[in-house]
């Protein structure tokens, strides 16, 4: 609820940096709705990617760390955005947005595990 609430009002805030950074800050809703699309898009691909990376190349690494790598380091972009265009300050932003994903993650995780074996 609450850690999803933060990560969405974090990709929308990162989304309008990015609609300000292509407009030079007059863009209209259509632009706005645009970047917001690309960032949830592409955020949201970046914890996926070295999977599917490892389809075609076969891979002989363990993926689940670097999985968890890049989307500490897409936390990292996103918290930075946010600071930005918030004006608060980066090094806050940045923390608390990895901390909020981390607890985020490890829900999800407890939740899928616990459904597991409810389910098996």
């Amino acid at each position: 609820g609450l850690i999803n609430l933060y990560y969405f009002k974090s990709l929308f805030i990162c989304s309008y940096s990015v609609s300000v950074l292509l407009t030079g800050g007059g863009g209209g809703a259509g632009i706005f709705f645009f970047s917001t699309f690309i960032s949830f898009c592409f955020f949201g691909l970046i914890p996926l990617t070295i999977y599917l990376f490892d389809l075609f190349q076969n891979l002989d690494v363990e993926l689940f760390p670097i999985s968890a790598g890049m989307t500490a380091a897409a936390f990292l972009v996103i918290g930075w955005s946010k600071s930005y265009v918030t004006h608060t300050s980066k090094l806050r932003g940045i923390v608390e947005t990895i901390l909020l994903g981390t607890a985020a993650a490890l829900l999800a995780y407890g939740a899928g595990d616990a459904l597991e074996q409810w389910l098996l």
